[in-house]
């Protein structure tokens, strides 16, 4: 799991979700993938899952730091968010969650950048696109809204990504919102 997976990760969990990372799903019975030619097995790996039991919300985030071509990433998520959509039961933790308990599968793309012109949030493909940026501000606002700075309530040790971005972007008893606007 690359560090981009695993703040996202945390984030979720903190949030209340059930987080699966690098599941691999559509494992063919004859140990051929319906995805990969290469016969691998899987029809893909599914890079951070999260199930809020709560809200039923289901996604699958799918960061990504590449260089590669806008057609080249278009087909690269439409091959992504189809496997996912269509094998998100295969997932062991989610075999007992009750039908109806899960809702419809949001597959989120988070992509260093959009193309020129394009804004950092929008549907995109069958699921949708965020920029780095866009997810950072998300998680920036998130701990505004719910932590605030470490002095007066500390992410948990067990989330040293949030904790971290926490203490640089809010200090530890003071704002320092104002101070990197100077």
């Amino acid at each position: 799991m690359n560090v981009y997976e695993q703040l996202i990760s945390e984030w979720l969990s903190i949030q209340g979700y059930v987080v699966i990372n690098n599941a691999k799903v559509g494992r063919n019975a004859s140990g051929e993938s319906e995805h990969n030619a290469s016969k691998g097995g899987w029809a893909g790996e599914l890079d951070v899952v999260g199930w809020n039991p709560v809200t039923g919300d289901l996604v699958n985030y799918e960061p990504s730091i590449d260089a590669k071509s806008w057609p080249k990433r278009e087909e690269r998520y439409t091959r992504k968010f189809s496997v996912a959509k269509k094998h998100i039961k295969d997932i062991p933790q989610l075999a007992a969650v009750p039908k109806g308990a899960l809702k419809s599968l949001r597959c989120v793309a988070v992509l260093s950048h959009s193309p020129k012109g394009m804004p950092e949030r929008m549907k995109w493909l069958d699921g949708e696109l965020i920029t780095h940026d866009a997810l950072m501000d998300d998680i920036e606002q998130w701990l505004l809204d719910n932590y605030c700075v470490t002095a007066r309530g500390a992410i948990p040790e067990t989330h040293p990504l949030l904790r971290t971005l926490q203490l640089a972007l809010l200090g530890s008893y003071r704002r320092r919102a104002g101070k990197r606007a100077a």
